[in-house]
């Protein structure tokens, strides 16, 4: 009779401890079941910052416009707007891997050629060279003249006129010579010719791919009517 009765003991004694152990890890995987949820919670968090830092830097990259970067040139040189008398280039460009607005404008005693950076509008080159006019009295009759200098362009170019805009063919003077500057599109590419006045010599010549703006001055196209002297 002792014996049942101790053994009766023994086993509910076993069950309550049983029962103890499995209610401890119950709760133990609620508390780990709890506690791996936080990191989800902090992943996507900082998805979020992740994201928002993203469209931050994409923002930051949006480009000044040409308007600014007139008005960043203006400022340098030390000149109002009503001062320039001609905007000959106003275009996007790439100089070594750098985005840029080429900026090229003329007063009535300097030439101003400025290249800004797209973006940041800071100043990546800038060249000013004056003017120089010849007197009346100077004779230019030994000049080439503005149609056989486009002439000589077009030779070197390799291109017939029946397929060009011409921009301008201006006589001017760079660097004490009298020269005449020679730019045309064709076939969506910008040709800027330097030819020497009186010997028709081309001096410096530069092609490169037309942008849209090229075709326009002051939202006036340029056709066949460049500037001639």
């Amino acid at each position: 009779m002792k014996k049942k009765a101790i053994l009766s003991i023994v086993v509910a004694a076993t069950l309550l401890l049983t029962g103890a152990v499995y209610a401890a890890d119950t709760t133990g995987s609620n508390i780990d079941a709890r506690t791996s949820a936080t990191p989800t919670a902090t992943a996507s968090q900082t998805t979020t910052a992740n994201t928002t830092g993203t469209t931050t830097a994409a923002t930051s990259q949006t480009k000044i416009g040409v308007t600014k970067a007139k008005s960043i040139a203006l400022a340098d040189a030390g000149i109002s707007a009503g001062s320039v008398t001609r905007y000959n280039r106003t275009k996007l460009d790439k100089e070594d891997g750098v985005t840029v607005y080429e900026i090229k404008f003329f007063t009535a005693a300097n030439r101003y050629e400025y290249e800004i950076n797209a973006y940041t509008g800071a100043i990546v080159d800038k060249d000013v060279e004056k003017r120089t006019y010849s007197s009346a009295s100077t004779s230019t009759s030994s000049y080439i003249g503005a149609a056989k200098a486009k002439s000589i362009a077009l030779d070197k170019a390799g291109i017939s006129a029946s397929n060009v805009s011409f921009i301008r063919a201006k006589l001017e003077t760079e660097n004490g010579q009298r020269v005449y500057d020679v730019e045309f599109i064709s076939g969506g590419m910008e040709y800027d010719y330097t030819i020497a006045a009186a010997s028709g010599t081309v001096l410096e010549y530069d092609i490169e791919k037309a942008d849209a703006s090229d075709q326009y001055h002051d939202g006036n196209h340029y056709g066949h009517h460049g500037y001639d002297d």
